[in-house]
């Protein structure tokens, strides 16, 4: 599990594909090994798009997905972003 990433406009970021959207969920190995203390471990966000955990607390900045299915959507994005500066 990786941390999740910000990017400039401070809108968190899926490490692996880049989006934005998330599900605060619980591991499986969390719930299996605590059992009831389960409920005490920080939920981890989910992303909607590639299915990774992304753990909070230490953000970093988003420099582009890592996954390389995901890099030419980002390019596509910067340049739209770059366009309308």
């Amino acid at each position: 599990m990786n941390p999740i990433r910000f990017d400039e406009d401070g809108v968190p970021r899926c490490w692996c594909c880049g989006a934005k959207a998330f599900h605060a969920k619980r591991t499986f190995g969390a719930k299996a090994t605590l059992g009831v203390g389960a409920l005490l471990t920080k939920k981890k966000m989910k992303c909607l798009r590639c299915n990774k955990y992304n753990t909070v607390g230490s953000g970093q900045p988003y420099e582009g997905p890592v996954s390389s299915k995901y890099k030419d959507e980002y390019e596509r994005e910067m340049r739209k972003r770059q366009g309308d500066l």
